[in-house]
């Protein structure tokens, strides 16, 4: 085992991820596991690489792997989910969902992911309690607020295009009352002349 070593190769591999270099990710990605076949961390972001690639059988494994190693890692919850919810299987990306937000309650990330997969079932109430949740939670974070605005603004675009406009605009409104309450105008402005459009 060389933890360190193992460590600069998982380091290489996500940048090379990143980079779109995915088979030289992938053989750093594997060097790493076989330094230290038991960091969790390490399974995840494997994981992450193989379901880009849609190898999603793989990619459970790596994320079981993970949780096998460490359970209360939040991250890798949120990212079993994300596959779970890609593969259709609903209640069983909930239960991580929810485990993820147990263990990480402030997690942006998750409840926008969550509210995803609520919207999947129609649970509108909810979708806009963990939208409002991701918003707060992603205040600090400029990159993600703007990702998680432009997802709701996909939310509402997705709910008027299969005719549920009240569920829309009271989407929408709420967000707008939202933001004025707790003055997040001066944090992100311009959002509310965008959610006014």
């Amino acid at each position: 085992l060389n933890p360190d070593l193992a460590e600069a190769h998982c380091n290489y591999a996500s940048l090379l991820s990143e980079q779109g270099k995915v088979q030289r990710a992938e053989e750093h990605y594997l060097c790493a596991l076989e330094l230290n076949p038991d960091d969790a961390k390490m399974h995840n972001n494997y994981a992450n690489l193989l379901k880009k690639q849609g190898e999603t059988q793989r990619a459970e494994e790596h994320y079981l792997c993970a949780l096998e190693l460490n359970l209360d890692d939040a991250k890798v919850h949120n990212n079993y989910a994300n596959l779970l919810k890609k593969q259709g299987e609903t209640q069983q990306a909930e239960e991580q969902y929810l485990r993820a937000l147990e263990l990480h309650p402030d997690d942006a990330e998750t409840h926008y992911n969550y509210a995803l997969l609520l919207l999947q079932t129609s649970r509108y109430v909810e979708v806009q309690e963990h939208l409002e949740l991701a918003c707060y939670h992603a205040l600090e974070h400029p990159h993600l607020l703007k990702q998680v605005i432009s997802g709701i603004f996909s939310i509402i675009k997705i709910l008027e295009n299969h005719q549920f406009i009240e569920q829309a605009c009271s989407l929408c409104d709420g967000f707008i009352l939202l933001w004025r309450e707790e003055g997040w105008d001066k944090k992100a402005p311009g959002f509310i002349e965008a959610f006014e459009k």
